[in-house]
């Protein structure tokens, strides 16, 4: 019963830490893209100072 408990935890920690890496691993592939959808924006609304 004890065996069986232990190999459940270590299951849990080792899948925990997989998930963790292959998440960081996903976001360095990512590419830095910003989207920016604005209604009702005319060509003189914009400006350098904003």
């Amino acid at each position: 019963m004890i065996r069986n408990t232990l190999f459940a935890i270590l299951f849990i920690c080792l899948s925990i830490g997989q998930v963790q890496v292959h998440a960081a691993a996903d976001a360095k592939r990512r590419p830095n893209i910003v989207f920016i959808l604005a209604d009702d924006l005319g060509w003189r609304d914009l400006s350098n100072e904003g």
